[in-house]
């Protein structure tokens, strides 16, 4: 007697130790993606450090307007 499970057959005898494997590999995956999450964050976080007062992509367009009413009254 055999089982079918994500397109693997397993003997159902298995079964239990091919979940118990599965869940595993699922958790490993989950912690290395919360660990490359937590990677990037340190990055940014280091990068607003570095730069504290770097214009947001906002805050642009203002400044360029500005400047240019600026030299349109000179």
């Amino acid at each position: 007697k055999t089982l079918r499970i994500t397109g693997i057959t397993v003997p159902s005898d298995n079964c239990f130790l091919y979940r118990m494997r599965e869940k595993g590999i699922r958790k490993e995956k989950k912690e290395k993606e919360e660990i490359e999450e937590r990677k990037t964050e340190r990055k940014r976080a280091t990068r607003r450090k570095r730069n504290p007062n770097r214009p947001t992509i906002d805050s642009l367009p203002c400044k360029i307007a500005h400047s240019d009413k600026e030299n349109k009254k000179k």
